[in-house]
């Protein structure tokens, strides 16, 4: 069998390992690159989670609080708001929680560039969000 696999809202790939801890317990971890023992199936009682940066790990089941109904309502209507692209939706436990993008977006910075003589802007996430949550790196060059 292949091992697990999870790709990201960003496009990245991640595995799930299986490590041991100082005491002798497995210790699950995701990596962009499989390290240690690969693990072929979710161990039981666990499920796969997204941070609202993208970080991929594996928490301990817990039973949802909130339907599936409710956060596509909450979803949909920021889908409708004409800077919708800004949210982005997390449930936890009992709550709906809607994180807000700060700070210009890649169209306003290439803007600001432009208008000072920088030719081009060329966005670059790999690795951004190890830098700074929520940022997205630049590659400019000047004329």
């Amino acid at each position: 069998m292949a091992p697990l696999t999870y790709t990201n809202r960003k496009g990245f790939t991640y595995f799930l390992n299986r490590g041991v801890t100082k005491t002798g317990k497995p210790r699950y971890t995701f990596a962009r690159e499989p390290k240690g023992e690969p693990v072929e199936q979710l161990p039981d009682g666990y499920e796969i989670e997204e941070s609202i940066n993208g970080i991929v790990s594996l928490i301990k089941a817990r039973p949802q609080l909130i339907l599936p109904e409710e956060v596509a309502a909450v979803e949909a209507a920021l889908k409708k708001h004409p800077k919708g692209r800004k949210y982005r939706v997390a449930v936890k436990s009992d709550k709906i929680i809607i994180y807000e993008a700060t700070g210009p977006d890649i169209e306003s910075i290439s803007k600001i560039l432009g208008s000072a003589g920088i030719q081009s802007v060329i966005p670059l996430q790999k690795g951004c969000d190890k830098i700074r949550p929520n940022c997205t790196l630049l590659n400019w060059r000047g004329i």
